[in-house]
């Protein structure tokens, strides 16, 4: 059985022996007003999101836009205090936020959100599904291996393997990015790409099939179709 590398109590005092000193630090350099607009300010809104975004904004712009789409994709990480859980392993809502980093970089890499710009269209989340193998514990560090597997008309189809330093596959995610005004055939055009899509996995098929026939009873329950 896998054993957590950091028990929950431990970790709790460690946790909250990190907001105290954090506390302290901060009410000496800052105001009491300054200090409690912060607070508001990290209560509002996921700061840690949207500081995350920017840094990767600029990391990935750096690196340019030629990765070949089929190419994988490594997106370094590591399990922080705001990914853990009362069980002292990483939520299992961080992971589905995490893979939207990665594919956000994948994405960046491979010139297909500059495609998309240039045609005027964006991508969205469409469907995805996510298994799990064994839990993230505490700064344990992993990468997130994404790679495209294959793209119909509209939309692409990326697998997402988090993956720790000895190698094990910890979970698994399967995502489905769809196109908004406009279409793969375009965005394939814009970054060179012209090989057809590879054939999509047995597992991938069946995972879609679920999606359509899931899509199309609740247009039903809807009234949208008969």
């Amino acid at each position: 059985p896998h054993t957590m590398k950091v028990q929950g109590l431990p970790l709790l005092f460690l946790t909250v022996g990190w907001i105290y000193i954090a506390t302290y630090v901060a009410s000496t350099l800052l105001s009491a007003g300054a200090l409690g607009a912060i607070a508001v300010l990290c209560f509002s809104f996921d700061i840690h999101f949207f500081v995350r975004g920017v840094v990767m904004f600029f990391q990935t712009t750096s690196k340019g836009t030629s990765k070949p789409l089929l190419d994988a994709d490594v997106c370094a990480c590591r399990v922080w205090f705001n990914d853990l859980d009362f069980l002292a392993h990483t939520n299992n809502a961080r992971y589905p936020r995490s893979a939207d980093f990665a594919r956000y970089q994948l994405w960046k890499l491979n010139g297909v959100f500059k495609a998309l710009d240039q045609l005027g269209g964006y991508m969205v989340l469409g469907a995805h599904t996510i298994r799990f193998r064994r839990s993230l514990d505490p700064f344990e560090a992993f990468d997130i291996r994404s790679q495209v597997l294959g793209w119909d008309a509209n939309n692409f189809y990326v697998e997402q393997r988090f993956v720790t330093k000895d190698g094990f596959v910890k979970a698994i995610m399967y995502a489905k990015q769809s196109m908004v005004r406009a279409t793969t055939a375009d965005v394939l055009q814009h970054i060179g790409h012209t090989s057809p899509s590879p054939s999509l996995p047995p597992r991938i098929q069946h995972w879609l099939q679920f999606v359509e026939e899931d899509s199309a009873l609740l247009r039903r329950e809807a009234g949208l179709i008969n």
